[in-house]
């Protein structure tokens, strides 16, 4: 028996071929990839700067320090009539309630007051009563206030030395991410 090289050579490659196919038909077919983003700004409307007693059904909006120039003042009164006694157990000037799903850390920002009435503004985010407080967070930027899980109240705790006489005004903000 002669053997036809040629026949042997073609029947070894349709072989493979077919051995090719089915073997690649069984492999996941490869799909497109996408690439995705994500653009994430602080959130600014999670944590509530409410009453004394953490309420969030009481937002407060403002507080007002009043003394002499070269005083130092640690009772603000805020807008819905709650003053801060440093003395007393759990009367900060305000709270700051977490209303997202998430654990938040929370971030403060005191603006520079007009008016060079400020000398300095300082806080504290004791539970019960301050023991000491901070540096001058007036115009620091965004200060590391804590975390916050979800319905926890923290407390606000302010104190400012007062400079010169006259009014000012700055903005107090308040932002946080999980």
């Amino acid at each position: 028996m002669k053997r036809d090289n040629a026949i042997i050579g073609l029947s070894v490659l349709l072989a493979v071929v077919v051995a090719l196919t089915v073997f690649s038909a069984s492999l996941p077919a490869l799909g497109n990839t996408a690439e995705q983003n994500a653009a994430v700004t602080v959130n600014t409307t999670a944590v509530i700067v409410c009453a004394q007693n953490g309420s969030a059904d009481y937002p407060v909006n403002y507080w007002n320090f009043t003394g002499q120039a070269g005083a130092t003042v640690d009772n603000p009164t805020n807008d819905i009539g709650g003053t801060q006694d440093v003395g007393t157990n759990h009367k900060p000037v305000a709270c700051l309630n977490n209303t997202n799903e998430q654990t938040m850390t929370v971030y403060i920002n005191a603006g520079t007051f007009s008016s060079d009435t400020v000398y300095q503004e300082l806080y504290n985010n004791s539970a019960t009563t301050p023991s000491g407080w901070s540096s001058n967070i007036q115009g620091a930027g965004d200060i590391t206030y804590g975390s916050l899980a979800q319905n926890v109240n923290g407390t606000l705790w302010l104190r400012v030395i007062l400079k010169s006489a006259g009014s000012g005004a700055s903005t107090f903000n308040v932002t946080c991410e999980a």
